[in-house]
């Protein structure tokens, strides 16, 4: 049986494949925990969703991190449709990459289902993907900015960022709730890359030491 090690990194999900091995699983999660700290620090991803990803992505490029595929779609959902999160994010991944990284993603979505620690991983998701934004200065909408990473052997990174406002409450299960259209402000936005390590220029470069003097200490990134 396939087993993932499946962590949040400063709010981002994160499911490593048991065939990426240290040192390089330790440069995946260092050079994510760098991007997105980088890219909190450059604007709001809920509120500047587009600008938060791009700050985020180039971060990743910088990192010795080679851009092989992206996509960006954003969409106003069809009168009376229902977006499930589960499925949006696979098959925007699906249509983007192929179905290279659908069986991760669903053991992924198995393991945050089933886990003993399921709970205490979804609160912490939520706590990071889900807040409450004013709409048109009246309505009081949740706005969802939920990022996920997938990491194969390569190491590659298939990158997923979600992000739209709804006026329905968030349920502790947001993967699979049933999201009406009615419900949501605006549009749908979904944010697919694919990168790929040049382990040759990140170890010539020694972009390990580099990333590891510019990262916090623990304590710091707590609540990032």
């Amino acid at each position: 049986m396939i087993k993932d090690d499946v962590v949040v990194v400063a709010g981002n999900v994160l499911s490593v494949s048991s065939d990426v091995v240290d040192p390089w699983k330790e440069a995946v999660i260092s050079s994510l925990l760098f991007s997105r700290l980088y890219a909190n620090s450059q604007a709001d991803r809920f509120a500047q969703a587009q600008q938060w990803y791009k700050d985020y992505d180039d971060a990743l490029g910088r990192l010795k991190w080679e851009l092989k595929a992206n996509r960006s779609n954003d969409f106003e959902p069809m009168e009376g449709s229902v977006i499930v999160v589960k499925d949006l994010i696979k098959t925007q991944m699906v249509d983007a990459l192929g179905s290279a990284q659908a069986e991760q993603f669903e053991r992924l979505m198995r393991s945050i289902e089933l886990a003993s620690s399921a709970e205490m991983l979804a609160a912490q998701v939520g706590e990071h993907a889900v807040v409450k934004v004013a709409v048109n200065d009246i309505h009081e909408a949740s706005c969802l900015a939920l990022q996920l990473c997938l990491v194969g052997q390569g190491p590659v990174i298939c990158s997923v960022f979600v992000r739209f406002d709804t006026t329905q409450e968030v349920d502790f299960d947001f993967f699979n709730q049933n999201f009406m259209s009615e419900h949501i402000a605006g549009k749908v936005s979904v944010d697919v890359s694919l990168r790929v390590l040049n382990k040759v220029s990140y170890e010539k470069s020694r972009m390990r030491e580099i990333i590891a003097s510019k990262l916090p200490e623990a304590g710091e990134i707590a609540g990032a």
